[in-house]
């Protein structure tokens, strides 16, 4: 089973609750690529997560809208069972538009993963822990950095593929 990583990056570095979406991809399959939106930081991507495949945008990008990341993602989705974000802002706004146009469930905040079907999540505010299986063909999933510890790796090496940067969307 193969899984998509969406990693978040600051100065250049991936962030700690990207590196513990790592370690929760891996519990689930060891078959794991990562989805990164800035170009020149893939060198330290690959180094960091030891991803089969690194997907990166031939150009750097800032202020990416939703929709086009959604855009971006609805090709790739196609070839993996798993996408996962670290539950934060940046993935609560396109993982949600991705479920709803690839018409899968989403599983957000997993706190633990039983099997690639059955998770943990917190609901009602966190004061209860629903265990949640599902059997879509694609799960989106985020995951909440502080139940799983951050991967480490020092020499990953990786397969670098270059994406296009989305079309800028017409809101009028």
């Amino acid at each position: 089973m193969n899984s998509l990583v969406i990693l978040e990056l600051e100065s250049g570095e991936v962030n700690r609750p990207s590196l513990a979406t790592i370690t929760a991809a891996k519990k689930i399959s060891n078959d794991v690529d990562v989805l990164i939106l800035e170009n020149d930081s893939k060198d330290a991507v690959a180094r960091a997560t030891d991803a089969k495949n690194i997907y990166h945008l031939s150009t750097n990008s800032e202020n990416l809208l939703a929709e086009q990341m959604v855009n971006l993602l609805k090709e790739l989705s196609k070839k993996y069972k798993f996408i996962m974000a670290p539950s934060g802002t940046f993935s609560k706004n396109f993982m949600p538009r991705l479920a709803a146009i690839l018409d899968k469930q989403m599983i957000s905040d997993v706190l633990k993963i039983h099997d690639q079907n059955t998770f943990d999540r917190p609901i009602y505010a966190g004061n209860a822990i629903a265990t949640v299986k599902s059997n879509e063909s694609i799960k989106l999933i985020t995951i909440r950095a502080t139940a799983f510890e951050p991967y480490s790796c020092e020499n990953g090496k990786s397969n670098f593929i270059s994406l296009e940067k989305p079309k800028e969307i017409d809101l009028n």
